[in-house]
């Protein structure tokens, strides 16, 4: 089992297409072929299911690649540790975001490591929460900001801050845009948010549920630009982090205001317990001075 075999495995279930793995890798395709094909002869057993929707994992497939990321790591470490004698860190550090997390911290915290660690190649993964859990337990990523999100003890979970959701409204809808509203009268109106089990839906539903009323769903999505433009039309209200609530709101966009009670999810920095290699370490170093910077702005309190 070579290195450039596993790297070929990540590479197909990744893009699931071995044209595509090809590029990624810069081979030829059937290089690409020529070492799975060995991988799986080697492991006598099947990895991927060929079909006309592309290269799928079998079972056995899922769990050899969780350990040929788990290793591809290890050897990319022992490199990292092997090239820093002259204190440099170099490097690859995958970090998972919340979009309205990515949306704060994602250009500061690439600044930082672009300005200060040139060596170290940076990827800043954006998706939802279940799916950055998914991606931490894999290997996929290192780090991942999540919100209220159940890791299994092989994880380290520390809140880093507080984010308050708000409600945006289509333009003069409110006399007084200024102040808070009730929460209860919030949800009483035609509500553009996501579908369950989305977490902010999910948040939105429990606190529904503690106000005794349900909120009044006119339409579901989980994309939070969209949300903002059908509130922007006219066509219902919703409900987002501050952050992306307020960007831009102007009266010919929409209404940002907060709530009584307010609405807040504890932010968290997950990563995988045990010591971190030295680039894991500046990144995790930079991610904290993101957050606590976004704090001292005033976009998110401390926990």
């Amino acid at each position: 089992m070579e290195i450039r075999q596993l790297r070929a495995l990540v590479a197909v279930a990744d893009t699931g297409s071995v044209t595509r793995a090809a590029q990624v890798l810069h081979l030829v395709q059937p290089a690409v072929t020529r070492h799975i094909a060995t991988l799986e002869d080697e492991l006598g057993t099947q990895l991927f299911e060929r079909s006309r929707a592309g290269m799928l994992l079998t079972e056995v497939g899922e769990q050899v690649l969780e350990r040929a990321r788990r290793a591809l790591r290890e050897i990319d470490r022992a490199k990292e540790v092997a090239s820093t004698a002259d204190h440099s860190v170099s490097g690859h550090v995958s970090v998972g975001l919340l979009p309205s997390v990515a949306r704060v911290i994602g250009l500061r915290l690439s600044d930082a490591i672009v300005s200060h660690h040139p060596g170290l190649q940076l990827q800043l993964t954006v998706g939802y929460a279940g799916h950055l859990a998914k991606w931490l337990e894999s290997g996929a990523v290192d780090f991942a900001i999540l919100f209220d999100q159940p890791m299994s003890s092989a994880f380290s979970v520390d809140p880093v801050a507080i984010e308050e959701l708000w409600a945006i409204a289509p333009p003069g809808s409110l006399d007084d845009a200024g102040s808070p509203i009730p929460l209860e009268y919030v949800l009483a109106q035609p509500m553009i948010i996501p579908n369950p089990p989305h977490g902010l839906r999910t948040l939105i539903d429990a606190a529904a549920a503690r106000l005794g009323i349900s909120p009044s769903v006119r339409l579901e999505t989980n994309d939070a630009t969209l949300q903002r433009a059908l509130v922007a039309d006219g066509l219902g209200w919703s409900m987002l982090p501050a952050s992306m609530a307020t960007a831009g709101a102007q009266g010919d966009d929409v209404i940002a205001v907060p709530t009584t009670p307010s609405l807040r999810r504890t932010l968290s920095l997950v990563r995988p317990r045990g010591r971190m290699s030295a680039s894991e370490a500046v990144v995790h170093g930079a991610l904290l001075e993101s957050v606590t910077a976004m704090i001292e702005q005033g976009l998110w309190t401390a926990p």
